[in-house]
């Protein structure tokens, strides 16, 4: 055989093995469903990122053998971070379906999205009010300001509070808990008596609480991280501020039953699902004791990324087109899981079954008080 020949020879060979293997990578693909799971697994977000990430672990694990195939790929809690891995895994990857965690990074995902030609899916795990009202293609299974606003303006009606004040941090998300607060006061009592937002790095409230104090409120309504509770906590007991505190979910996640006296720890109210709260029901206890099992304490983050990951492996089926597992999980709602009783509002929004709870005795209770 000639050099020439030998050498289109070699051509032909090269390109028949890249068309089967192309082939068949493609008939894998075809053979289940390849979710990015975009999450912040180090920076200052990574233990949210962590807990999500079990979370989702565990419900892959829960559902056996299914067609859903989850990567998870590390943001930083950077959202230009998280829109490179994104193009990437959408061009070379085919990924179409994406799990995205965190405010800032799925206000980045969200427009990119949007503007692909194909149909595509985003789970989005984030606070921030009406975050998937603009995008068709994501859905929120997770609690919102809107949720915590809710849950927090009926407990204060009941418990007559006429006089609140507010204290969240600089964030969008902090701006709609301020506004959206005021608005449900106002339909029982004049309104918040005084707001004021805070960076998340602030240490030091003592202006702000003395400005509080001086106003007299029934209540005072704080969201922020668990290291800003800590913080604001502690110097309320140095003040001698005694009064209600209205809470975020996140209140749980600063484990502060075992830092925090139990008389001013049962006087912070929070929203909180039944996960948190039903120590007896099979499914819940079996799940915190699959969370124990991995070394982690229990807590929401790991709950609502496992309802996400959940109803994704029951939304898809035998569906492999996102636009078809989005209609297959709308058409599970009501849904009720290990955090109670989900829906899906007209933006695919979560409304969800949240109760007022404290602690008493270093355990999450729900407050009986309609």
């Amino acid at each position: 055989m000639s050099k020439k020949k030998r050498l289109t020879a070699g051509i032909l060979f090269t390109f028949s093995l890249l068309a089967l293997l192309f082939f068949f990578g493609r008939q894998d693909d075809n053979s289940g469903i390849n979710v990015l799971a975009i999450l912040p697994l180090t920076g200052p977000a990574a233990t949210f990122g962590e807990d999500e990430k079990l979370g989702i672990e565990l419900a892959l694990k829960k559902a056996g053998s299914v067609p859903v195939r989850v990567k998870f790929a590390d943001s930083q809690g950077k959202p230009d971070v998280a829109i490179s891995i994104l193009q990437q895994s959408y061009a070379i990857d085919n990924t179409r379906i994406f799990i995205t965690s965190t405010t800032s990074q799925s206000l980045a995902v969200l427009p990119a999205l949007k503007d692909k030609e194909e149909s595509t899916l985003a789970f989005v795990i984030a606070t921030l009010s009406n975050i998937t009202k603009d995008y068709p293609n994501a859905v929120r299974i997770y609690p919102s300001v809107d949720e915590e606003v809710r849950v927090l303006g009926e407990f204060a009606e009941r418990k007559h509070f006429k006089r609140v004040a507010a204290l969240c941090f600089q964030s969008q998300a902090g701006e709609d808990a301020i506004r959206l607060m005021n608005a449900r006061l106002n339909s029982f009592s004049d309104g918040l008596v005084f707001s004021d937002t805070f960076p998340i790095t602030e240490k030091d409230f003592r202006p702000l609480l003395l400005k509080i104090k001086e106003k007299s409120p029934d209540a005072l309504f704080v969201t922020g991280f668990s290291n800003n509770y800590a913080d604001i906590f502690r110097q309320m007991l140095e003040m001698q501020i005694d009064i209600p505190v209205l809470a975020g979910v996140g209140m749980p996640l600063g484990e502060f039953e075992n830092t925090l006296p139990e008389d001013f720890l049962g006087n912070v109210v929070f929203p909180a699902s039944r996960f948190s709260f039903d120590y007896e029901s099979e499914d819940v206890v079996s799940f915190r004791k699959s969370v124990k099992d991995a070394g982690r304490v229990p807590n929401y983050e790991i709950a609502y990324a496992y309802e996400n990951a959940m109803l994704l492996v029951k939304a898809s089926g035998s569906k492999r087109n996102p636009s078809e597992i989005l209609e297959s999980l709308k058409a599970l709602m009501p849904y009720r899981g290990i955090t109670g009783q989900i829906e899906l509002n007209e933006n695919r929004d979560a409304l969800l079954e949240l109760t007022p709870c404290h602690y008493v005795n270093k355990k999450i209770v729900k407050i009986n008080d309609k």
